[in-house]
């Protein structure tokens, strides 16, 4: 192993500096927390989760929070050198690696986006995966050739992962220990008739959006408020209308929830989407929760179901592919809660390689998916998070109890954070207090053991506004099987009703009625949603066949 790079390239963005104080650990096997812990003391290190975990569980301040987010899974852990110390080198990584001993796998170094203090601006490139551009016209004779030259790096294609990355090949390091991306990058660079070569970015914060504070028809406020009753006097939803919840997977045998597969898992492209975290399972019970099943809660599209598809890292290329997945599965619609920002822009989550994601939004929006994405949860006017900025995305804001744009100062009493409001908001949902399912027993966020675990009272942020709009657009699909994904979008725009303290008016860039910046077109009604759907439908099929 030499020493890490001063500097990455992440595609053609700005440089990527080393963090020399961080770094991340990923195990060959699963060690206890404490046992872990140990090692690293002894090494003069310290855990970020430990870390996290001594401040206040329920407190306000910006560090406690993000305790929920910090991007990590059972064999990968993110370290830091005490005050003063730098660890990103070989010294320091033979000491670690003797200290937790047969468990250890590889120390991955951390960079910083230039421009993104703090926690947000931190990333990571996995040193198992270099993802390689050829040459559009490249013959079979030099394609060859430079599969060769990969081979010889010890290079292998992963063509599960490369069927979702195009116009890029995912090629895995078959042994990341004697020389993993970050090493290999120059010499996959300067092969004959490979044109880009870029790292798997994994984030140091989950780009999900929700902010639990660590705390079932009768206590969803939100269906009333949105007039769910009276549009499922037309519709519950179809069940061949399939939600891809593209987020930490879903709790497969949660009895409140029905699915159309058993999904993927976004880290090899097999398997299942069961939870790689807790975050997927309360979206899809937004969403789709049995309606008069005689226990639980009642989604919003309880009559559709579910695609549920698990980031493993959360990295760019993971995003791609379970984009280009959803659409392969037949997923009409996409809900995605989450989101990171760009650089320069001060704030993260962020690291993402925009030019990696952009060609898989467009992809689905052509064959016709809603794409549905969460604005974000740091209160800000100047950028939403990424992908809801995106134009082909309906960017969902969040609203409060008190039917106006969730703010630190709502009388939720969750004073810690307020909706994102950038503009390009196209509708807001109710995003607070939100009952849903949870993973089973004392997994998931509330740990109550048996039954009494298996939902969750409290599930917020423009996570879980998110799943509101997508389970619209699917009850829009179940009752308009013609609509495409624009007129969905402007079903649902033009529907909202406008509330909050804001005034609307006209834009000419936006064409589907009045609008302001914080609320978008307003906060969604599902009864005038879903009636005009109707109504569109029987205008049309009477025009084409009477």
């Amino acid at each position: 192993m030499i020493n890490y790079p001063q500097k990455i390239l992440r595609g053609k963005r700005k440089p990527l500096v080393l963090d020399d104080t961080r770094l991340v650990i990923h195990l060959d096997r699963r060690m206890s927390v404490r046992s872990f812990e140990r090692a690293v003391g002894r090494a003069k290190m310290t855990t970020e989760h430990a870390d996290f975990e001594s401040l206040p569980k329920n407190g306000n301040t910006e560090r406690a929070r993000r305790r929920h987010a910090l991007n990590e899974a059972p064999n990968r852990i993110f370290v830091r050198a005490t005050p003063g110390e730098h660890i990103a080198n070989i010294e320091s990584v033979q000491t670690l690696s003797s200290e937790i001993g047969r468990d250890f796998g590889i120390a991955a170094p951390v960079y910083r986006v230039q421009g993104t203090e703090g926690d947000e601006g931190l990333v990571s490139p996995l040193p198992g995966v270099l993802l390689v551009r050829f040459e559009a016209e490249m013959s079979d004779r030099r394609e060859a050739a430079a599969l060769r030259k990969l081979a010889a790096l010890d290079l292998v294609e992963d063509q599960d992962r490369s069927d979702y990355l195009a116009p890029f090949r995912c090629f895995r390091v078959r042994n990341p220990k004697r020389a993993a991306s970050y090493e290999l990058f120059g010499d996959v660079s300067g092969i004959s008739g490979v044109v880009d070569a870029r790292y798997e970015l994994m984030p140091y914060l989950k780009p999900t959006t929700l902010v639990p504070n660590d705390t079932l028809y009768g206590s969803q406020w939100s269906m009333p408020q949105i007039d769910a009753e009276a549009a499922w006097d037309l519709t519950i939803g179809h069940e061949s209308i399939v939600v891809a919840v593209l987020d930490e997977g879903c709790d497969l045998t949660h009895p409140d929830l029905e699915y159309a597969s058993d999904g993927t898992n976004l880290g090899s492209m097999s398997g299942t989407g069961a939870p790689t975290g807790d975050h997927g399972t309360p979206c899809a019970g937004i969403i789709s929760a049995p309606l008069n099943s005689s226990s639980g809660i009642a989604g919003l599209a309880g009559g559709c179901r579910i695609l549920p598809i698990a980031f493993s890292s959360w990295s760019d290329a993971e995003c791609a592919a379970g984009i280009r997945y959803a659409v392969a599965q037949g997923a009409g619609v996409l809900s995605m809660s989450f989101g990171v920002y760009d650089d320069g822009e001060g704030i993260g989550p962020i690291g993402w390689d925009f030019d990696l994601i952009d060609p898989a939004l467009e992809e689905a929006h052509e064959a016709g998916v809603v794409l549905c994405a969460a604005t974000g949860n740091e209160d800000i006017n100047t950028f939403n998070r990424y992908p809801a900025r995106h134009a082909l995305v309906i960017a969902v804001g969040g609203s409060s109890t008190d039917d106006d744009r969730k703010t630190t100062s709502s009388p939720d009493g969750e004073t810690w954070w307020g909706a994102n409001w950038a503009p390009g908001v196209s509708v807001v949902a109710p995003c607070v207090l939100i009952p849903s399912c949870d993973r089973q027993g004392s997994a998931g966020y509330n740990s109550s053991a048996g039954s009494a675990g298996d939902y969750v009272l409290d599930f917020n942020g423009t996570s879980s506004a998110t799943p509101h709009v997508a389970a619209l657009a699917a009850l829009c699909q179940s009752t308009h099987p013609l609509a495409g994904n624009r007129d969905v979008q402007a079903f649902i725009e033009r529907n909202a009703d406008k509330v909050g303290s804001m005034s609307y008016a006209t834009d000419p860039a936006f064409p589907s009625g009045t609008r302001n910046q914080a609320m978008g077109h307003g906060r969604i009604n599902a009864r005038s949603t879903v009636e005009h759907a109707v109504s569109h439908y029987a205008a049309l099929h009477v025009a084409l066949f009477c």
